[in-house]
């Protein structure tokens, strides 16, 4: 095995976002559309980490193998159906239902293009970064949206998680490490991107409920 270090915490991550996936699918939700789309959000990530640690830690050593030619390109594959879950999520949260079909439709169609770069044009992963980086912004854009309009703190949870996942593509890219064995920037990346994870959840979780905004403290009435 090499990159010990970003092996487990790939394994990590698929290990929580498969968590978050089942307890998604079992949340009460007065928006169903959005509760599905978060469910791939969940499920795409957690397929990512999971295919992605196992090409680093078994892999990577014979590149021109074929396990390693159907894994990377289901890696990058997974990260497109996260892409796909933020377009959704986001739209269902913001949109009224004919735009969000619309938007979906429009993601849906991006997303087979990607997928027929990834399968005979590119696979390197700034393809993935690229393609995944709009519906990102997105999210980002829906959950400050809907926790203005609710005044709901608990959903602005998913705004900072977004924004963390951020913070953790930024570690990664400049290579920012604690320890060059145990805690290089790969795994400090994997860290911080699971703490985005888990607010991303908890912002998605409420913002799956009633559109009414949340009393203020007190228990007075809201304006």
């Amino acid at each position: 095995m090499i990159e010990q270090d970003v092996v487990l915490s790939d394994y990590a991550i698929a290990t929580l976002a498969l968590v978050l996936t089942v307890l998604v699918l079992r949340a009460p939700a007065g928006n169903r559309a959005a509760r599905g789309w978060l469910t791939a959000v969940f499920a795409g990530a957690a397929a990512a980490a999971l295919l992605g640690g196992t090409v680093h830690g078994f892999l990577n050593l014979d590149r021109t193998s074929l396990f390693h030619f159907i894994a990377w390109r289901a890696t990058l594959i997974s990260v497109g159906v996260t892409a796909l879950g933020g377009w959704g999520f986001g739209a269902a949260l913001v949109l009224a239902p004919p735009n969000a079909r619309r938007l979906t439709w429009l993601a849906g169609l991006a997303f087979v293009i990607y997928c027929g770069i990834v399968l005979f044009v590119s696979q390197q992963y700034r393809i993935a970064i690229l393609h995944y980086l709009p519906s990102a912004l997105f999210v980002l854009f829906s959950f400050g949206w809907l926790a203005l309009k609710r005044r709901s703190w608990p959903i602005f949870a998913g705004f900072s998680g977004v924004l963390l996942s951020f913070a953790a593509a930024a570690v990664q890219q400049l290579q920012i490490s604690l320890h060059p064995v145990y805690l290089s920037h790969n795994t400090l990346y994997h860290l911080v991107q699971i703490l985005g994870l888990v607010l991303i959840f908890y912002g998605g979780r409420r913002a799956l409920g009633p559109t009414r905004p949340e009393a203020p403290p007190g228990g007075g009435k809201s304006l």
